[in-house]
């Protein structure tokens, strides 16, 4: 099909977006702003049309600008601000459903899976639940870009990380050459989903896995280590282990420390997060009742929020989609183990408090940010997930556990996007006077399937 090229003038005014726009060819589509259409400022309000009741997230060059969920109608709209002078690439991506995948302990245990949105466990069948030979209720590695997934024993400390394929699950094979005492922390991933880094907190040190032998290849020495310590991968690609009060920053090029930044937390902070096409990340200081938000390309702080006014220990902290809200996991065996924070990214305000049945070990958000799917173990004798709408910041459901046991934390696999580009040129009125002339635009629809890892996976088992 030959491009549509049309000319309109631009009359005075601050910007102005001139769009072309291609016949709709998938399920998210961009519909405006219209041929011509004149913003009256320096924002702009970006509407399409998707798969009712999916996320939609509008982007450019994989930073996030604004984000909706599209209504009954599979209509969406969200406002886009700040674009400067010249031609800008927006991509609208519609975010699908995803598995979420939790062990379970009892008279038996077990690998078990529920998708975001629903209630039902082990749904589709696919070897779930998946019998496992003893308690390995923590989830340490995730593989980004495939279905292979590392867990171990959240009680014993000598048990050895196990590689479980989420497609066929079965009895965890544990990492060949792993010879060290591995802790009870969480791992991090590169971003190609070749490499595991997991933190070796009683030998101070991180071991580096490699998914595709399932072997021990390297070690990196850490000066401290930390109880329970974690592993975070950045938007860049680098990889931040908590390693005592500092956080220690790994090349996977070429597996050394390349920095270590001072986190001033007491104690040490907790699990770092990297909130998705943001070009910040969260900090937790667990001990002293505050959230870090730092800048990713040179790690400086950006604000700090004190939130001892509502939990005195944070744990990990995750954020919607459209970042206008995050939330704090209360600390296990703190007076905030049974609570879930919700609060605003741009002032640190409390927005709400959710109490859930139970303590918690954590809750997890889904990858379309809609709901947080909160394993209440309590005691070791409550046997319940707790659902919440992140829209409502209430428990909406519950999923009853005691069939197979009590649940550890859930991790969710990366969730199918779709995605459609649309070419927006903006020119300043200071363009205009000195041209005196007007302005020709072009402006074209792409439409690209972006599938991230557990896709086809998902496709096929459903």
């Amino acid at each position: 099909m030959s491009k549509i090229q049309r000319y309109t003038k631009i009359f005075s005014a601050a910007l102005s977006i001139v769009l072309i726009l291609s016949p709709q060819v998938s399920a998210i589509s961009i519909t405006a702003p219209s041929n011509g259409q004149i913003p009256a400022d320096d924002s702009t309000v970006v509407s399409g049309s998707a798969n009712a009741g999916r996320t939609v997230i509008v982007s450019e060059n994989g930073s996030t600008l604004g984000g909706a969920i599209a209504d009954g109608s599979g209509n969406w709209s969200t406002t886009v601000s700040g674009l400067s002078a010249g031609t800008h690439t927006l991509t609208a991506t519609e975010i699908s459903t995803s598995y979420g995948y939790f062990s379970t302990t009892g008279a038996s245990n077990y690998f078990n899976r529920v998708l975001s949105g629903d209630t039902t466990l082990n749904p589709g069948g696919g070897g779930y639940p998946a019998l496992l030979s003893s308690e390995k209720l923590n989830i340490v590695g995730v593989q980004p870009t495939g279905n292979k997934w590392y867990i171990k024993s959240i009680s014993d400390s000598s048990d050895i990380a196990g590689l479980v394929d989420i497609s066929a699950p079965a009895e965890p094979v544990s990492v060949t050459g792993y010879d060290a005492i591995p802790g009870t922390g969480n791992g991090a991933s590169t971003l190609d989903g070749t490499k595991l880094y997991l933190p070796d907190d009683e030998l101070d040190q991180v071991t580096v896995v490699d998914y595709a032998t399932n072997t021990a290849i390297n070690t990196i020495p850490l000066t401290v280590g930390q109880y329970q310590s974690t592993a975070s991968t950045s938007s860049n690609g680098l990889v931040y282990v908590v390693d005592g009060e500092n956080l220690a920053v790994i090349n996977p090029a070429t597996d050394t420390i390349v920095k270590t930044i001072p986190t001033g937390c007491t104690g040490g902070p907790g699990l770092v997060s990297f909130p998705r096409g943001q070009d910040y990340y969260y900090l937790p200081c667990a001990q002293q009742g505050s959230v870090q938000k730092r800048g990713v390309s040179d790690d400086t702080v950006l604000n700090t929020y004190d939130v001892t006014a509502f939990t005195p220990s944070v744990g990990s902290v995750y954020q919607i989609p459209d970042g206008s809200k995050a939330y704090i996991n209360g600390v296990y065996g703190t007076s905030s183990q049974n609570k879930i924070f919700g609060f605003n990214t741009q002032t640190g305000e409390l927005i709400s408090t959710i109490t859930l049945t139970a303590a918690s070990f954590a809750g997890t958000m889904s990858p379309d940010g809609q709901y947080i799917y909160a394993p209440t173990q309590g005691s070791f004798d409550t046997q319940n997930i707790d659902v919440i709408s992140t829209a409502t910041d209430t428990i909406i459901d519950q999923i009853d556990t005691s069939a197979l046991g009590i649940p550890g934390p859930m991790q969710f696999a990366a969730a199918e996007e779709l995605s459609t580009e649309l070419s927006v040129t903006v020119a300043s009125a200071q363009q205009l006077a000195s041209t005196g002339s007007p302005v020709s635009v072009y402006a074209l629809i792409s439409v690209s399937a972006i599938f991230a890892a557990g896709i086809i996976l998902q496709k096929k088992l459903r």
